[in-house]
């Protein structure tokens, strides 16, 4: 007997995303949007569920004591930055003076 050869799942790009959703909500079932986009009916149905299922959102969005450091930037680092902010503000006045003149 031979073996069954397992197939790579195709990844989902975001234009079949909408176009997945378009036919759901003009009322089309899995199979039928399965037949239009060249997808299994267990695919479409996977994909479906996966988009009624909200994602957990990770602890570490949220800053704690344990995975929060203290903010802090050195001279150096200041005195660069200081400058290219200078640096771009001159150059906004400068294009804005252009502008109305």
């Amino acid at each position: 007997m031979g073996k069954k050869m397992k197939q790579k799942r195709k990844q989902w790009s975001p234009k079949e995303m909408q176009l997945l959703m378009k036919y759901r909500a003009e009322g089309l079932n899995s199979v039928e949007i399965a037949k239009c986009m060249g997808r299994s009916q267990k695919a479409v149905q996977h994909k479906i569920s996966e988009m009624r299922t909200p994602k957990p959102v990770p602890e570490t969005v949220f800053p704690t004591e344990e995975n929060s450091k203290p903010f802090s930037l050195d001279r150096s680092k200041v005195k660069k930055y200081a400058i290219w902010g200078g640096a771009i503000l001159a150059l906004g006045a400068a294009l804005l003076a252009e502008r109305l003149l």
